[in-house]
């Protein structure tokens, strides 16, 4: 698994270049709460906050980067959460995979 910024240490942030990303500033609202008890709504508003947070963020490139290096943490990353940029890398996958000829 690939871990968000927001959950690096200081000296693997400084190593990769994510001093100054706004989401070390309020790791949960990326991340999302240490308890499972966010109702579905409560999610939907976090995430999209969390998502306009991102679109003001110099790393978003490094971010997004980083996430599709591997299999990103559950998360918002550069405007996307985890389980959609799965969603996306599993379709790109099979939509770009080469297809055997008909015989």
């Amino acid at each position: 698994m690939t871990v968000h910024p927001s959950k690096l240490s200081f000296t693997s942030r400084e190593t990769l270049g994510f001093t100054e990303a706004p989401c070390l500033y309020d790791p949960e609202l990326h991340t999302g709460p240490a308890d499972s008890g966010e109702s579905p709504e409560e999610k939907d508003a976090r995430l999209l906050v969390a998502a306009e947070v991102c679109l003001s963020c110099p790393l978003l490139g490094r971010c997004l980067d980083r996430a599709v290096a591997g299999t990103p943490d559950p998360g918002v990353w550069a405007t996307f959460d985890a389980e959609t940029l799965k969603t996306l890398f599993t379709e790109r996958d099979t939509t770009t995979a080469p297809q055997a000829e008909a015989a």
